[in-house]
């Protein structure tokens, strides 16, 4: 129910939300409901234009965790596809928050890199 940790820190503790994660040129939205996600897709979308960017909607993907049915998500008036798992710096996501993709992908990448061992010896 506490977290006693907080209560021993020496430092201030601070709470908040993460909204969204910016990497080089991805963008990982984190809203609470499709609605959310649609406005943010579509604040990021005004955003590109006043810097003169553009949204590859070939390359841009959504995805929804804990939602059974996935509505369709707009940018620029052009349906994003809707993907049930996501490949991203050597992570699979899955919409199911099931870790078994990820498992099996990096299970296959130990073998390879083993069966490259001992090919050597």
């Amino acid at each position: 129910m506490f977290n006693i940790r907080q209560f021993q820190s020496k430092r201030p503790v601070i709470q908040l939300t993460i909204q969204d994660l910016v990497f080089a040129d991805d963008t990982a939205c984190i809203p609470n409901s499709p609605d959310e996600l649609q406005i943010m897709m579509s604040k990021i979308s005004d955003a590109r234009i006043k810097f003169g960017m553009a949204i590859s909607i070939r390359k841009t993907v959504a995805m929804l965790q804990g939602i059974n049915i996935l509505p369709t998500i707009y940018v620029n008036n052009e349906a994003l596809d809707s993907v049930d798992h996501f490949h991203h710096l050597s992570s699979t996501l899955t919409s199911s928050l099931n870790l078994d993709r990820e498992l099996d992908a990096r299970i296959d990448k130990a073998s390879v890199t083993f069966g490259k061992l001992t090919s050597c010896m």
